[in-house]
C-alpha cells in the first residue's frame, strides 16, 4: 500500500490538511505552488548555498551536513505553519529531496516529486474522508 494510503488511514490526516476547508483554488495552490517555491527556497537557494561551504559537505552516511540543515529548516517551516506532526511528518520526505537534488544536480527532478507526494496526499485523504 502506498505511503499516502497509511497515511490517509491515520488520524495524522486530520492534523495536516483539513480538505473540507480547502476548495480546488487552495488545493491547487497546497498541491502545485507551494511545492515550487519551498523546492526552490530550501533545495535551490539555501541547500545550494549550505553546499557551497567547506563544512556543508561533510557526509554523515548519504546526509551531507547542507541536506540536514536545509531540512532543518524546511521542518522548522512547517512546524511553525502547521505545527508539531506535520514537522515530522516532511522530515524524512525532505531528506530524500535533499539527496536527490546533490545527486541529480535537478531542481525540476524535486520539484517533481514534490508535487507528485503533495498531490498523492490529498487524493489519498479526500478519497478516505
Amino acid at each position: 500500500m502506498p505511503v499516502w494510503g497509511l497515511l490517509a488511514l491515520s488520524p495524522l490526516s486530520e492534523s495536516l490538511l483539513d480538505l473540507n476547508a480547502l476548495g480546488w483554488d487552495d488545493l491547487l495552490v497546497f498541491i502545485v505552488v507551494f511545492p515550487v517555491c519551498e523546492e526552490f527556497l530550501f533545495r535551490g537557494l539555501l541547500l545550494e548555498a549550505f553546499r557551497k561551504k567547506a563544512w556543508g559537505q561533510t557526509q554523515f552516511w548519504v546526509l551531507s551536513r547542507a541536506n540536514l540543515l536545509s531540512t532543518g529548516c524546511f521542518i522548522g517551516l512547517h512546524f511553525l505553519g502547521r505545527g508539531l506532526m506535520a514537522a515530522l511528518y516532511v522530515a524524512g520526505p525532505s531528506l530524500v529531496l535533499g539527496v536527490l537534488k546533490e545527486r541529480s544536480e535537478s531542481l525540476a527532478l524535486v520539484i517533481a516529486i514534490h508535487i507528485t507526494w503533495n498531490a498523492g496526499l490529498v487524493l489519498a485523504i479526500k478519497g478516505v474522508h
